[in-house]
């Protein structure tokens, strides 16, 4: 596949964006069917209440289409083909103005998404579930359509969320694990309240690496004992990467106009490129993480996933707002409310400079190397920069060895901080250890030994 370079310009900075979906590159050592069970010692949880299992709790759990059942049975082919057309090529921008004119309405446009996951998602996985209220609130943008009320950027348009952003219209926040298989957040994370403001479709949530990847080291990328495996559009056999995996899948093969997804490290821009679609880690703070299931406050982001760069722009001119209960979000207050799309440029790449990172390059993965070098070539032939910048092997190193601890280091304290203001039934990690340690086998069927470390490593 063609690596695909796009650009947003601000007035501020410049971030480059190349999605090289290299699909096959790093598989190797994630692929699901070579993993096996990861083996845990059991944790002291003499002063941890005793875990509540729900007595109809199903995994995967299956999603409801209960409450959309009639008018997707009610679809016919001129219909499918009205709304193939119209989502085809358009992003959100193009989607907007077949709204404003009644080319199509928010309630056709969300049971077509709808529709696309009912006949797909069973062979992705990339969908955990889906909002009730959905198609209600579409009927409701649409009113406002007909009175000329005021619209916001996103009026009408439906997005997925990650399983960890809390939204609270009867929707539930799990970060892919049975023991949060009933949690439904008291409110919105303030994410989700700015993508509401500005008229967004809340369609459901996207499955995940559980706990953003952060409860076993042998799990395989996409899996979460709730939603089941993520698969790759592509290949089976190709990994999805990343934690915000189901993000990406639904985003590729279109079960929403765009989806949200968090990166701790890699947690975005990794399944994007392998899934084939552009994905954007923005500035720490520069989104808010309030309500939002943690891996470590240092490092976590929520960011975009689409089709198309012009949509990430869009997305992040809507949630780049300052959250004053964010520590994070008060650090990065000059980046707040700028307009991403203002100067967005969508096919010159003249005198872009572009970090191509030197001492890294090497490895066993020929055909990797081999496209990171035509990639290069592409950028510098459509008039782009290429600045190399050294960075030291040994620091790398460094950072590499150190990673699994400075993911886990804060873990513990941010997640009670989380369960504390979404007023969960769950309190702890220890308590999350528990609940899992009950039936490891069917909640924890690669193990929790990343869980425990950083139970642990809070302690030390």
């Amino acid at each position: 596949m063609q690596p695909m370079l796009h650009a947003i310009r601000t007035h501020r900075f410049t971030v480059a964006l190349v999605c090289s979906c290299i699909l096959s590159a790093a598989c190797g050592s994630r692929d699901p069917i070579d993993l096996v069970e990861n083996s845990d010692t059991d944790l002291e949880t003499n002063t941890i209440p005793v875990p509540v299992i729900p007595d109809d709790l199903s995994l995967p759990r299956v999603l409801d289409f209960t409450p959309f059942s009639s008018e997707l049975d009610a679809l016919d082919s001129p219909f499918y083909a009205k709304l193939s057309a119209a989502t085809k090529d358009g992003g959100i921008v193009q989607l907007r103005t077949s709204l404003d004119r009644g080319d199509i309405t928010s309630a056709e446009l969300t049971l077509y998404y709808l529709s696309r996951i009912r006949a797909y998602n069973g062979r992705f996985k990339s969908v955990i579930e889906l909002n009730p209220d959905a198609l209600v609130d579409a009927a409701r943008f649409d009113a406002m359509s007909e009175s000329d009320q005021s619209k916001g950027r996103l009026h009408g348009i439906p997005i997925l969320l990650k399983d960890n952003i809390a939204a609270a219209s009867r929707m539930h926040n799990t970060a892919g694990s049975a023991a949060l298989s009933e949690h439904v957040p008291s409110r919105d994370a303030f994410t989700v309240q700015l993508l509401r403001n500005e008229g967004a479709v809340i369609l459901g949530k996207t499955n995940l690496s559980e706990w953003s990847n952060l409860i076993s080291s042998t799990a395989p990328a996409g899996h979460s004992t709730l939603g089941g495996q993520v698969v790759n559009p592509f290949s089976a056999r190709l990994d999805v990467s990343g934690s915000s995996s189901g993000s990406a899948v639904a985003a590729t093969v279109q079960f929403a106009a765009a989806t949200l997804g968090t990166e701790t490290v890699g947690g975005i821009i990794a399944p994007a490129a392998a899934n084939g679609v552009a994905g954007m880690r923005p500035t720490l703070g520069l989104v808010s993480n309030v309500l939002i299931i943690p891996v470590t406050s240092a490092l976590d982001v929520a960011g975009p996933i689409s089709r198309r760069v012009s949509d990430l722009a869009e997305m992040l001119t809507v949630l780049g707002i300052q959250d004053d209960n964010d520590p994070n979000s008060i650090l990065a207050s000059g980046s707040h409310s700028l307009d991403f799309t203002a100067n967005l440029k969508s096919t010159s790449l003249n005198g872009l400079r572009i970090g191509m990172p030197q001492g890294i390059t090497g490895g066993s993965h020929a055909a990797a190397i081999t496209t990171y070098w035509a990639a290069l070539d592409i950028l510098r032939d459509n008039g782009a920069i290429i600045v190399p910048v050294p960075i030291s092997g040994i620091g790398m190193a460094i950072v590499g060895n150190n990673q699994e601890a400075l993911q886990t280091g804060s873990m513990r304290d941010d997640l009670a901080n989380y369960f504390t203001k979404s007023k969960s039934k769950i309190h702890s990690l220890d308590e999350v250890i528990r609940f899992n340690e009950f039936d490891l086998a069917r909640f924890a069927p690669h193990g929790q030994d990343l869980l425990i470390k950083a139970r642990c490593r809070n302690e030390s």
